[in-house]
């Protein structure tokens, strides 16, 4: 008889390593080259980071008597599959509803349209890695062509077949991807779905679905089990999952109590909730992988320990393969020269070796967090986690099992002594070595501008500034990095730095010191501009921004990440011929940026070495990376951000940036992943400038659109549609009337919400 109580379970299960997994199981691809937008069969709206500790379930739609037949939906549509009971009469029965649109149950479905996992979690009580699900459903996989039949399959690249088992006598030309990997050329298990059990409807609209699949008895089953759908239909649907413990579920005394349909199921069982949906989507909105999958504890009843990729010898377990796509790039392995690709439908080539991650990889609580890990932020002074909070989000570093830290950490594999997991044999603190020192260190760093003098026109600025630590003043002079000091005019309407040429993107930037400054006393430094206000400036804004060199920063050779502590820029409004200061608009927000980013900040050669690192502010990045800004191609900060994050569908890359060296993982298509509400419509906000690239000027909306769709079609219909000029010259794109809010403006048919609809 299965103890039903949690802390009793965990005795049971002493040194169980529940695995880590951050699980964004591949980065979303993005649509076709040149005018596409997005990945497919997407929804709008990622839900935010650090959720609640235990967020209350969706009360369930209703089926009402307004119906929809499936054949009758469409990709517009969006289907809500809910569990509402399981009955374990061997096999076992799930009842669902299927609402449509939010209102209307969907009619006319039938079992070749649906597909469903069934696990079990298996424990060992002496085997740290043993907590993971294992499939009752299973198939093979055989890397070899056997008959004529496999070579004259499209899918499969072998030139003969071979009835031979014995790995040493089947030749490379049989094998279907024409991989030597291919594990001993012999076939693998993988776990899989069942499809075609019994599916009827029942009187109230809803769905049951018999299961093929039988496990047996249930009063034999005393561990966690889950039954998870899959649905193929036109519209787009989730995947539905239930936990439960059979022979509970079958005592009438615990009934549904044993399913994950009662609010203390997680407290009472100890399962394996570790990572949230809401955790992935908030990069991946929505992460949809083999069509119409997108829940997680539906991949991970498939991909567990018992699963491999016959074509490359690697394992497909979940925890291993989302840490090993995520860490692609910087693998040891990988860094050594070899490749890491999984071969999966139809023996397709995945190659993931290229797969940069937009931050540190090291930050575990971006994926996966338990309540343990909001005490110690709050305990330490650390931001809080940015990933949803789950009950068994801290195993990550509570059970740290071999093949999750070796996932990562793949040039140690054998390292260390017996058993599954001998990690916590020497590395007893986890969270202590997966903190990132230097980031901590750069965020106790803070930079202030208290006030600024002198701003009219012909006037040389006094500004009065701090640099400090733990939020006390120091001495910006025997500081060992870089602060500069910058100024943009025109900031009420747009920053205007046409005619600038060089590194010197501001109208006015220079690194603090002696020479230009004086301590007031206290740490406070009185900083006087070398050159005047120019004259006709509504507001002018003041930028402070600057690193703590660690040992290379400041030099354009040989410079890496670690050898800066980027602090937090700063950027302020003070009038010139205005009575008070109109400030810059903002167009995004930094933290939007850090969801995916964790602290945006550069720190490459250009910005440590020449000027100083910029850190968390975009509208500091936009004073320097404005209109007039491009020695080859516009930085413009509107044309960088776009051209780089649409890296996958842009038909010619953008400063090298092409689909093999990134791609973004959500859906280009939502604005408001990156902007604050309506910033992103026509019309804009400001008049902007032609945009510099070179020796040339683009007029800035068709800049800015072709930085996504800069095929020659879409450039084609901005020219002769909307009156754009490419790379004309600055007389041309100055006098160009751009009619792009005739048709893409709000409320129009072709408004920019249309045509970014998802």
């Amino acid at each position: 008889m299965l103890a039903r109580s949690k802390t009793l379970i965990w005795q049971m299960q002493s040194g169980l390593a529940s695995s880590i997994i951050c699980l964004a199981v591949a980065l979303g691809g993005c649509g076709g080259g040149g005018g596409g937008d997005s990945a497919a069969g997407v929804e709008p709206g990622p839900p935010p980071p650090n959720g609640p500790v235990e967020p209350p379930p969706p009360l369930p739609p209703i089926p009402s008597e307004d119906e929809v037949d499936a054949a009758d939906l469409g990709s517009s549509d969006n289907v809500v599959a809910t569990m509402t009971g399981i009955s374990f009469a061997s096999p076992p029965t799930v009842t669902f509803t299927l609402i449509a649109n939010g209102s209307l149950t969907v009619n006319g479905v039938d079992s070749s349209m649906l597909r469903a996992s069934f696990a079990r979690l298996t424990t060992t009580a002496d085997d740290f890695d043993s907590s993971n699900w294992t499939s009752y459903v299973s198939r093979s996989e055989d890397p070899v062509c056997r008959s004529q039949a496999d070579i004259d399959d499209g899918n499969n690249r072998c030139t003969t077949f071979t009835d031979s088992t014995d790995p040493a006598s089947i030749p490379q030309s049989a094998l279907k991807v024409q991989n030597a990997a291919a594990i001993g050329k012999t076939v693998a298990h993988q776990a899989t779905t069942e499809s075609g059990g019994a599916l009827e409807q029942n009187s109230d609209g809803s769905w049951s679905y018999t299961l093929i699949t039988d496990p047996g008895d249930p009063a034999n089953l005393a561990t966690v089990h889950q039954i998870c759908l899959q649905f193929s239909l036109a519209a787009t649907s989730n995947n539905p999952c239930i936990e439960f413990v059979p022979e509970d579920l079958i005592n009438p005394a615990i009934g549904e109590e044993a399913t994950s349909l009662n609010d203390n199921f997680y407290n009472d069982y100890h399962t394996r909730k570790i990572v949230d949906d809401a955790s992935c989507n908030s990069c991946h909105d929505v992460l949809t992988v083999h069509g119409s999958r997108t829940a997680t504890g539906y991949c991970m009843t498939c991909h567990n320990p018992d699963s491999s990729d016959a074509n490359s010898t690697n394992t497909v377990d979940m925890k291993v393969m989302a840490h090993r796509i995520h860490f692609s790039k910087n693998l040891p392995s990988v860094e050594d020269g070899e490749d890491y690709v999984i071969w999966g439908f139809r023996n397709g080539e995945h190659n993931y070796s290229h797969v940069s991650y937009p931050q540190n990889a090291n930050q575990c609580t971006r994926c996966h967090a338990g309540q343990e890990d909001i005490d110690y932020a709050a305990e330490q002074g650390l931001p809080m986690p940015l990933a949803a909070i789950t009950p068994d989000g801290h195993d990550w570093a509570t059970y740290p099992g071999r093949a999750a830290c070796e996932s990562c950490h793949d040039d140690k594999t054998g390292h260390g002594g017996g058993g599954s997991s001998p990690c916590l044999q020497c590395h007893s603190n986890v969270v202590e070595r997966h903190r990132d020192e230097n980031e901590e260190a750069a965020r106790n760093l803070s930079l202030n501008v208290e006030s600024a003098t002198d701003t009219g026109p012909g006037q040389q600025p006094k500004v009065i500034v701090t640099l400090s630590r733990d939020g006390v003043p120091i001495d910006i002079f025997s500081f060992p990095g870089k602060i500069r000091l910058g100024f943009a005019w025109d900031a009420a309407t747009d920053f205007d730095n046409d005619g600038i040429s060089g590194f010197d993107a501001l109208n006015i930037e220079f690194t603090i010191g002696e020479r230009n400054s004086v301590n007031l006393g206290g740490n406070r430094f009185e900083v006087s501009s070398p050159d005047p206000v120019v004259a006709g400036q509504d507001t002018i804004a003041v930028m402070l921004f600057g690193h703590q060199d660690l040992g290379n920063c400041d030099s354009t050779i040989n410079q890496t990440p670690e050898d800066c502590l980027p602090i937090g820029s700063v950027i302020k409004f003070f009038p010139s011929t205005a009575s008070s200061a109109t400030p810059r608009r903002e167009v995004v927000d930094i933290e939007k940026c850090d969801s995916c980013h964790h602290r945006l900040a550069m720190t490459d050669s250009g910005h440590a070495g020449f000027h100083a690192t910029p850190a968390e502010n975009p509208r500091l990045c936009a004073g320097c990376h404005g209109p007039g800004l491009g020695f080859d191609v516009s930085a413009d900060f509107r044309v960088l951000v776009h051209s780089i994050h649409a890296a996958g569908i842009r038909e010619v890359p953008y400063k090298g940036y092409d689909g093999e060296q990134l791609q973004y993982p959500g859906d280009l298509s939502n604005c408001e992943a990156c902007h604050l509400p309506g910033t992103q419509t026509l019309p804009t906000l400001v008049e902007s400038q032609p945009l510099k690239g070179g020796l040339t000027y683009t007029t800035p909306l068709a800049a800015t659109c072709a930085s996504c769709h800069d095929d020659n079609v879409a450039r084609a219909h901005m020219t002769d549609t909307g009156g754009a000029v490419f790379d004309g010259t600055k007389a041309q794109a100055d006098n160009a009337i751009e009619a792009c809010n005739v048709c893409h403006s709000n409320g129009d048919d072709a408004d920019i919400e249309t045509v970014h609809s998802r």
